[in-house]
Parts: structure tokens; sequence; C-alpha cells
């Protein structure tokens, strides 16, 4: 592919072209692919045209969206693609909420540019606030990021703040805090906080590094006390770090350099709004109005954003190779692995409908023996396939093609689905080995209800792997169930905690036909899975969760 307006498709098929638009180098080549799209959608393959219509054409204008060419899409509709809403309800589900502009959500944006030993700044959000530079604290030409220079502090009473106001009270809403951070003294640092020690209702949030302990730690306080997350940390000294914190949902993530470290479930409880000022390399610990600040930062600060009401990123991601722009939209609204993504099941529909779609747009999802969906009981969407064995479905299954794709050999992959089981009864969630247990053919699956209803197993080939208890799998209640292999170990999380692993070595060089809530060869009620399935998604190549993480909030991303 050529760099630059015009980039080169030799019509290797549409999810190349897919991966083409995602993987864009720049702004201006996405203005490139629509002469290529337009040539796919006119060769008269249907299935090209439907992957097309339903997915590409969206992610295509997502794209020219948030790389800020709104210019192209010159109507609603435009022609042969399906149809963009171009009302305030963003164009997608996870873009900014309702007519609200990017700018608009920054609660403040510091570049920290200006002459060597400066002391002042300016606040290139919005409101425009007046920024406090306290003690020493002056800019640095010798030391950026981006730009001409940043924020130093020494670490004995210096700091940068804002005066209190409601746009870093965050409430339960999403919210971004992020900025790029060198440690020059490795003591205890500061990165931000809103907090005031003391009285309850004056507190809210920190995120400090403690050198003692080697730990990242962020804090919030709620009306029931101080909540803290941590990682096991010891940075570099004199090396500039992208941390982020976000909050999405009930999900707070903090990102080191664009990789999750801290993954936890918060409170729908609004955080508490301080009456302090945000700080910028310190932290309040006085219980009077009086500000003692302790844990003060020794290093350079450049480039902080806060961004109220968004979420910008939701998974793993490459941090920005350029300074923050105040009209930057931008939000995590694509899977970093898609490209991975070898199936993706939302079982979204009509209820009693006996067909769905992959939304990868690559397998075929063929229904049979009472196998539909159900739109009264569904984890996110519309509907969720019911496998049901006492109504009439004595050997429901949802079963796809054979297919490469599936054939995993030795590489990383990830297995995850929302299930709802009814009663305790034995069955299989899923099972890829094709032959079932009359052939043993190397493939992964796993059961449910086995050892007197008490065990839910990960086998491979014809033996369990690994050996979890069901004692906290409620009926009648939505689990998330994941099973990764990273190199040669298998990890099971269930809700998000790690249950067992295992290693094995042995190559999944089968590419069979995924059977969903039955198993292979011997299907019958006997095997079937009682309840319900969502969000079935296969990930190969990856191991997207090595550790304890918080569950997916919202359905799974389709780009």
């Amino acid at each position: 592919m050529s760099q630059g307006t015009n980039p080169t498709y030799n019509g290797e098929g549409k999810t190349t072209l897919l991966n083409m638009i995602h993987s864009a180098p720049n702004k201006a080549e996405l203005t490139g692919y629509k002469p290529y799209i337009t040539g796919v959608l006119t060769s008269g393959n249907a299935a090209d045209d439907s992957f097309l219509r339903n997915h590409l054409g969206r992610v295509y204008y997502s794209s020219l969206h948030y790389a800020g060419l709104d210019n192209l899409i010159t109507d609603a509709v435009d022609s042969s693609f399906r149809t963009i809403s171009m009302t305030p309800t963003g164009l997608y589900e996870g873009t900014p909420s309702a007519g609200s502009s990017a700018h608009a959500l920054i609660s403040l944006l510091l570049h920290f540019d200006g002459s060597d030993e400066a002391t002042t700044t300016t606040d290139d959000g919005p409101d425009e606030r007046t920024i406090t530079l306290a003690g020493d604290a002056q800019l640095d030409t010798a030391q950026k990021k981006f730009g001409t220079a940043s924020l130093l502090l020494d670490g004995n009473g210096d700091l940068a703040s804002a005066a209190d106001d409601g746009d870093f009270d965050f409430g339960s809403g999403d919210f971004t805090v992020e900025g790029f951070f060198r440690i020059s003294s490795l003591g205890n640092n500061t990165f931000f906080s809103h907090w005031e020690n003391g009285d309850a209702a004056g507190q809210s949030f920190y995120l400090v590094h403690f050198n003692g302990s080697n730990t990242l730690r962020f804090a919030y306080r709620l009306t029931t006390g101080i909540v803290e997350s941590s990682y096991t940390w010891e940075p570099s000294a004199d090396t500039f770090y992208h941390i982020a914190v976000v909050r999405y949902g009930t999900t707070l993530k903090v990102y080191i350099d664009g990789v999750a470290v801290i993954s936890d479930s918060v409170s729908t409880t609004s955080l508490i709004a301080s009456e302090d000022p945000f700080r910028i390399g310190a932290f309040n610990d006085a219980t009077t109005a009086s500000p003692t600040l302790e844990w003060e930062f020794a290093g350079h600060v450049d480039e902080v954003r806060v961004t109220k009401g968004q979420a910008r990123y939701i998974a793993n991601f490459v941090p920005t190779t350029s300074a923050f722009e105040a009209t930057d939209a931008t939000a995590q609204t694509q899977d970093p692995h898609f490209s991975n993504v070898k199936l993706l099941g939302s079982f979204d529909g009509s209820d009693a409908a006996t067909s769905a779609s992959d939304d990868a747009g690559l397998r075929t999802l063929t229904f049979s023996n009472g196998a539909a969906l159900s739109t009264s009981v569904k984890k996110f969407g519309t509907a969720s396939l019911k496998i049901d064995p006492d109504d009439d479905q004595a050997n429901a299954k949802v079963l796809t093609e054979s297919t490469s794709d599936f054939a995993f050999g030795t590489d990383d992959l990830t297995i995850e689905l929302w299930f709802y089981k009814t009663v305790n009864a034995y069955g299989f969630l899923f099972d890829m080995r094709g032959g079932g247990d009359t052939t043993g053919t190397d493939g992964l699956y796993v059961t449910m209800g086995g050892g007197g209803n008490t065990e839910l197993d990960l086998g491979l080939n014809r033996s369990n792997i690994i050996r979890t208890n069901m004692d906290a799998i409620s009926n009648d209640q939505w689990h998330h169930y994941a099973v990764t292999k990273d190199s040669n170990l298998y990890r099971v999380f269930i809700d998000g905690a790690l249950q067992a692993s295992a290693s094995n070595s042995t190559n999944l060089n089968q590419n069979k036909p995924i059977m969903i809530g039955n198993q292979h060869g011997n299907s019958s009620a006997g095997y079937s899975f009682n309840g319900y399935i969502d969000e079935f998604r296969i990930t190969k190549g990856t191991a997207r969760y090595t550790a304890a993480f918080a569950p997916p909030s919202a359905a799974f991303l389709e780009s």
C-alpha cells in the first residue's frame, strides 16, 4: 500500500480492505479508499455487498469523522453505504455524547509550551482556566515530550493547579485524565489530585507512585470510605511515560504507555466532589482548609488533558505521537485486536429468529433443532441465543463451517462468552473438536455440570485440563467466561477472576467447525447447555487477559 492520499488496493478481499482502513497511517490517506470500496460493492458478490454495507462502510465513515474529514461525508446516506446518523447522539455507540463537541468535553488542556524558566502557562481547553504555578515551578525547554517546553517541578513545594470547578467533579459518568510524566527523583510522586484529606465530603481522587513499595496507586473517596487500586511498578528515571486514568461505565482502568495495568470495577456512586483545586504534582494531606502538600512530584510534566464525559481509551492503545489537539474527538471505538477476531456472535435479532450474523463478517452460523434467539433474556443488544433442551430443543445447537481460522496451532488465543444457566445440568458451552469424543481430535471444549453438577471444565482433545468449581455460578444470572492461551499457559477466568491455569503444548491444528451449545458427534439433550449465550468471541493470536480484569460492560466492539 502506498503512502499518501492514494493507497493501493489490489483486490485481496474485503477483510484486507477493512484492515487497510483501520491502519491508515495518516488522515489524508483515508480519502483514497472510497473508489476501492465502491468497486467491491459493484462487483456483484452478495456476501461482499452485505459486509461492506453493514460493516466496512460504517468503519470508513467513522474514520473520516474522527480524522476531521466530515466534509467528505456528503449526505446522511452516501451512495451504497449503510445509513449514518448525523444527529447529535453521535455516529456510533461509544462516541462523544449528545451535542458535545470534543472541545466542550475537555475540562483542562495544558501543553506547557513557552520560554525557558517562564513561571506562567495557559489552558488551551474551552474554559481557558487560570493556571497557578507554585513554588519554583517553571517551564523548561531542555526537556519536553512535544512542543517547545514542559513543566519542571523540583519535588519541594512545586505544583500547577486550577481552581476547583464542577468540571473536575466526574460524578458517576465517564472520564479520562492523562498526561506525560518524567520522574527525575524516585521518591513518592503525585501525578495529579483533586483531594482534600479529612472529612469524607471533601475528598475525590489522586494518582501517586510510592517509591518505597514501588506501587502506582489510584485512590478515590466514597461516603463509605477510601477505595484504592494499585500496581507494582518501578519506573525508570528520566523517561517520559504516558499515564492515563479512565472510567467507562463501572470499569476503572489505569494505563501506562497504553497498557492497562489496573482494571477494577467501580461503584456507580458518584465520585465525591472535592472543594480543593485540581493539582498536578502534589496532594493535599491537610484536615483543614490550609493545604499541607505531600508527595510532591520531582521531574517534568507535559501534555496534561482532563476529559469529562468521555472514556477515550477502553482497551490497550498506542499513545499519541503528537501534542493533544483541542478539537480531538478521538475515543477508542475500535477493538485493537479486531483483525484477529475470527468469530463474533452478538446473537442480536428478533425474538424466536433462527438465524444470526457473525459480526466479524467471516462465519456462517447455522441454527438447528430448536436453537433460536430470545429477546426476553440478553446480556447486551437486542437478543441472545437460547439453548433449552427442556423446551422442545432436545438437540439444539449452532454450528459454524470448517475453516483454517480455527486451526490455532501454537498461537495465543482468547475464547470468551457470556452465559446464563437456568438449571444445574450437564452440557457443552462449546465444542471445537469436530468429531466429538468419538475421534478425539485436538480441539478445545467447555462443559458445565460435571461431577454432580459442581464442575466447569476446560477440555482439550478428550481430557480436562482445567477444572473449576461452579459454587459461585448462580442460576438465572449472567456470567462472563474466558479462556486464554499465552504461550503454552492456559488460563480460565469467570467474571474476570482468574480461576486456574495449566500448561499444555498441544498443537491445535484442526480446522474443525465450532459447535455452540452442544457437543459434536454425540449431540443430544444430554449434552445441550441449558440456558442462554451472548457475545461469543474468538480471537486468534492474542491472549486478551493474563490477569484478573473487569468483565466487559458493553457489547464487544465490531471493528
